[in-house]
């Protein structure tokens, strides 16, 4: 499988240092956060089958 990338713009802020840890805030733009979101449902969907009864099943 080939993967597209990209570059995107992003802020980001460091919120907590610890010794074994950093947490991270970061901000990506609504459209760059929708294509990925809708990419993911896709891929969802596209591993989903929906049975006769309305139960999910992986294929």
């Amino acid at each position: 499988m080939i993967q597209e990338r990209e570059i995107i713009n992003f802020k980001s802020t460091i919120v907590d240092k610890k010794l074994c840890s950093i947490t991270m805030d970061v901000e990506i733009s609504e459209n760059v956060a929708a294509h990925e979101i809708e990419s993911v449902f896709n891929q969802i969907r596209f591993k989903l089958r929906l049975t006769d009864l309305g139960m999910a099943k992986f294929l």
